[in-house]
């Protein structure tokens, strides 16, 4: 399949792994009319049956291909920022800009009830790479790691945050 990649300046990257700064809100103003311009350009000359957008950081893109008639199907994997009024506000534009919404989880998915048709994909695994290894193996990483080996272990690839209810479990 031949593939294009084209850089589109103008991106909200306002998540709760992501702080609002000025730095980036100005950066995303400042390229926002002319990312919308670029999408709609792209949009015309390829021409797409649907656009599938991966993150909920690319509202200006949804903005001009929303503007040429093409369908969108919006991934949205990240939940919105501490500013109630901000995330309602980007959630606000994926639901009115999106066809349909695939999200990570329901707890990601709450934030789009009542809108467009949402679909949860978990994110998926290769149960054959992340099977649980023999005694022999797991003795061998906790004492590598200095734990005992009677230990309960519990390992989070990811980012840690409040929101995730990393540090709830924890305590």
């Amino acid at each position: 399949i031949p593939a294009r990649v084209v850089p589109m300046l103008s991106h909200f990257s306002y998540s709760a792994q992501v702080k609002l700064s000025g730095r980036m809100l100005f950066g995303f103003l400042r390229n926002y009319i002319g990312t919308i311009r670029q999408a709609e350009e792209l949009a015309g000359a390829f021409r797409p049956d649907l656009v599938h957008l991966n993150t909920s950081v690319l509202l200006p893109i949804g903005k001009g291909m929303k503007s040429t008639g093409i369908p969108i199907v919006w991934h949205v994997r990240e939940v919105a920022g501490m500013s109630h009024v901000l995330s309602k506000w980007i959630n606000g534009q994926i639901q009115e800009m999106a066809s349909h919404i695939v999200v990570n989880s329901a707890y990601v998915a709450r934030d789009y009830i009542g809108g467009k048709p949402v679909t949860v994909v978990h994110n998926a695994l290769e149960g054959s790479e992340f099977s649980p290894r023999s005694s022999t193996q797991k003795d061998t990483a906790r004492q590598e790691l200095g734990l005992p080996l009677d230990a309960s272990v519990v390992g989070i690839i990811g980012g840690v945050q409040e929101v995730k209810g990393h540090f709830q479990f924890v305590d």
